[in-house]
């Protein structure tokens, strides 16, 4: 127990003071990092479902652009099979060749080798006679793989291309037929895909060797004991986290095998998105947190030292004989202090509330009002002789020209008419002085959309045994967007805690009225 010293008197510090105090914004420290850890694996798996994504489309692509080649490289096979074998280097299969490449624009050409290198027929020229030599794709197909997908610089066009090889046999022939795709086609698909900053998509080869990847670099080989072949090691699809050694990126990667083909799509994601998403989502709600949690922590302290001071003051003027009835009093401020902040803590939560429900998310200006409206009743409530019995004028007065809710710098003019002797109690001040703060803050945001300044009337007087708070603006009126807005929700249900009415017009500006009753006696 927390103890406050004076020359006079020692005075414990309220149990319930000391767990309010240190204990919300101890919850509200757990409920942050439970926050930031559910926010940040729903970010991390939203990342990873991306990369799947993507690795799935760039596997698409890949698959339909080498069927393409398959099937025209068949055709091909087909149009000699049932010719002589001089069919080959003849200009009417040159002609049938050039055609074929025609009808796909993205075909740089197509190609007939035998496995001695000899170019045996091109849709690029005729008549030809050249050998290419010893091709990577010559000796795969020749020792018998169904087809073989490189990257290389043709001749003589000098084109960086991507080339697809299957066999190429009919009678009295065996060799290889080779189409090649131009890279920047390719590239221009995948740099579409992967449009993010940070993101990467490329087609690797069985074996490690990098055909082709989003941004512009050469064809590159993997290291063996790396993270994307230890990957693949384990099946044909999957996902991995590496640091990138071309841009020094750390990304999550997905990978799909194209099927039927030796060939793996791949997709990335940076790391570093995902801690910008993840912070994106977590610190509204911190920083909501963090309000409540300080607005707790201020309030007891103010609340504290109020009772300390109070006690302090009754105990120099009583005598030694009054001090039972003193310790009785007390007791009975103490329940009081507890209650009001309870009452208080759980309105604010059901305002928090409220909104997340209506909007989605924190308006923080909103919140902040309706704080400071609570905030004001608690300082008049412990400044005050009569802790029953409040003014409400007064308190209605200090809403009215707070620059947190009525901003100097938008120009509005606020004129008071407010009696002074309007009485209700703490609970009752508290509600009203919400309400104010609502119809308030909707005049600042709504009422003057197409000019800079305009003009608030605040009103406060007596009818008979009730009390009428009248507040009207010279705006447009109500928006028809506002009708059913949690603001008005919140007023409707504040009214009806103290036992009031509200009526509302919006056809020349906005007015609202709220009548109420008074304390008995006042």
């Amino acid at each position: 127990m927390t103890l406050a010293m004076t020359d006079k008197a020692v005075v414990a510090m309220p149990r319930g003071v000391a767990l309010l105090r240190f204990g919300v914004p101890t919850l509200a420290l757990v409920s942050a990092l439970i926050w930031g850890n559910w926010t940040y694996r729903e970010a991390t798996e939203a990342a990873l479902q991306r990369t799947s994504q993507g690795a799935a489309l760039v596997n698409q692509y890949t698959e339909r652009l080498v069927q393409t080649q398959t099937i025209l490289q068949r055709a091909a096979v087909e149009r000699a099979r049932t010719e002589p074998p001089g069919f080959l280097q003849s200009q009417e299969f040159h002609s049938f060749l050039q055609q074929v490449t025609k009808t796909q624009g993205f075909i740089e050409g197509l190609v007939i080798v035998a496995f001695d290198g000899q170019i045996i027929a091109s849709s690029g020229s005729y008549p030809i006679n050249r050998n290419m030599g010893t091709r990577d794709y010559i000796t795969a197909i020749a020792n018998g793989a169904p087809l073989f997908v490189d990257r290389i610089t043709l001749e003589p066009s000098s084109v960086d291309a991507v080339v697809v090889s299957t066999p190429f046999e009919i009678e009295g022939f065996r060799g290889v037929i080779v189409s090649a795709i131009g890279v920047e086609t390719m590239r221009t698909f995948l740099t579409g895909l992967a449009a993010e900053n940070g993101e990467h998509a490329s087609l690797v080869r069985e074996g490690g060797k990098v055909l082709i990847r989003n941004n512009a670099a050469d064809a590159t080989m993997l290291q063996p004991d790396g993270p994307m072949m230890q990957a693949i090691s384990k099946g044909s699809s999957g996902s991995f986290t590496a640091l990138s050694t071309t841009d020094g990126i750390r990304r999550f990667y997905a990978f799909q095998r194209v099927e039927g083909y030796p060939l793996y799509a791949v997709f990335g994601t940076a790391k570093k998105d995902v801690l910008i998403s993840w912070l994106d989502r977590s610190v509204p709600v911190w920083a909501v947190l963090a309000a409540i949690a300080g607005f707790t922590f201020l309030t007891s302290g103010r609340i504290q030292r109020s009772i300390v001071r109070r006690v302090e003051a009754e105990q120099t003027r009583l005598r030694l004989d009054e001090a039972e009835r003193l310790a009785e009093q007390r007791r009975r401020m103490m329940g009081e202090m507890n209650h009001r902040i309870k009452n208080n803590l759980a309105m604010v939560a059901a305002l928090i509330s409220m909104q997340l429900r209506s909007k989605g998310s924190v308006d923080g200006a909103e919140l902040k009002s309706r704080i400071m409206a609570i905030s004001e009743v608690h300082e008049f409530l412990y400044r005050a002789a009569d802790s029953e019995r409040m003014d409400f004028g007064t308190i209605l007065k200090r809403i009215s020209t707070s620059p947190a809710i009525v901003p100097e710098e938008r120009g509005i003019r606020i004129e008071l008419d407010v009696r002074p002797d309007i009485i209700v109690d703490p609970d009752h001040a508290t509600a009203l002085a919400l309400c104010a703060a609502e119809v308030l803050t909707n005049s600042v945001k709504h009422a003057f959309p197409d000019r800079a300044a305009g003009t608030i009337r605040v009103s406060l007087h007596r009818e008979g045994g009730e009390g009428v708070m009248e507040i009207a603006d010279d705006g447009v009126g109500m928006p028809q967007h506002l009708e059913r807005s949690s603001g008005l929700r919140i007023i409707d249900g504040l009214v009806a805690q103290v036992g009031g009415a509200v009526t509302r017009a919006g056809d020349h500006g906005m007015r609202v009225t709220i009548r109420f009753p008074l304390l008995q006696g006042s």
